[in-house]
């Protein structure tokens, strides 16, 4: 049986505000992982105050 390796997902995502995906204002952003192989699964948008506000 052969073992094939998932491509890697690599996504970057957005903040769900108003109906619609937008940056974070601060512009930061955050890595998440597979904690068995380290490979970074996503880049995710860092909410902050001003992002709370305007959803």
């Amino acid at each position: 049986m052969a073992t094939e390796t998932a491509p890697a997902l690599n996504l970057r995502t957005d903040l769900f505000i108003g109906g619609e995906f937008v940056p974070s204002a601060s512009g930061k952003r955050f890595e998440t992982s597979n904690p068995a192989t380290g490979e970074t699964l996503a880049q995710v948008a860092e909410a902050g105050r001003e992002d709370l506000d305007r959803a």
